[in-house]
């Protein structure tokens, strides 16, 4: 099971995919300081979790600021909201969340190469290079 979240802004009407973080702490902490900044009309989080034996993703929001009239900040229900969307009220961030499930999957980071080791291939791949060179030209009877 992976676990990912999500960082939304609302904008033009509808939630916007902005990044993807692997840390809950950090991930909240960024949506708060975006919602401080007050250049977005919401800001909100959704909690990925993706099981690879039923290839299936659970989607939750466990974040969200937006304003009763779209500017950031306000308190409503949605400033303290923690779980699943109330029954009533939940048929925007339903509607979002059905378009979010289309998209495909991110691929997965590829982890960083090591410079050590890119160096030693380049320096075995002139090497391979120059006997090949070498070897032709002594076929070749130049030389």
């Amino acid at each position: 099971m992976t676990t990912a979240f999500e960082l939304q802004i609302y904008k033009n009407g509808q939630w916007q995919f902005d990044s993807y973080f692997d840390d809950r702490d950090t991930v909240v902490s960024e949506a708060e300081r975006m919602n401080r900044t007050g250049r977005y009309a919401g800001v909100r989080v959704l909690q990925e979790t993706y099981k690879e034996n039923s290839n299936a993703c659970q989607y939750h929001v466990i974040f969200s600021r937006l304003g009763k009239d779209g500017s950031a900040g306000a308190n409503d229900w949605r400033d303290r909201y923690q779980g699943p969307p109330p029954a009533s009220g939940a048929d925007e961030d339903e509607r979002s969340l059905r378009r979010h499930r289309d998209r495909p999957r991110p691929q997965k980071k590829r982890k960083k190469s090591n410079p050590v080791a890119l160096v030693a291939v380049a320096t075995v791949l002139v090497l391979a290079g120059i006997a090949a060179v070498i070897g032709l030209r002594s076929v070749a009877g130049v030389g």
